[in-house]
């Protein structure tokens, strides 16, 4: 099983690599890169939401915050998908 297998990424619109480059990666890893925001409704625990300082303060991270997304940064996917672990815990 690919560590991706299953899980949805967002990205918001500051993260580097860009759109396209991880989207590559994700799907490498056998995940499934989302082409726009997730809706409220479907929140759960393969949704990943990839976020970095500069995105942090804007209105879309703080409403999917709300909404109960877990915000992580880039290094939880690079440094995962090089380990072939994911450490959501961190």
């Amino acid at each position: 099983e690919k560590i991706l297998e299953g899980k949805k990424i967002f990205q918001t619109s500051s993260v580097k690599p860009n759109h396209e480059d991880m989207k590559s990666i994700v799907e490498c890893a056998g995940g499934e890169m989302l082409p726009k925001r997730p809706a409220p409704k479907t929140f759960d625990e393969d949704t990943l939401i990839i976020s970095c300082p500069e995105d942090t303060k804007k209105p879309q991270v703080k409403k999917l915050r709300n909404e109960g997304f877990v915000i992580y940064s880039n290094e939880l996917l690079l440094t995962g998908v090089l380990r072939q672990k994911l450490e959501t815990d961190q």
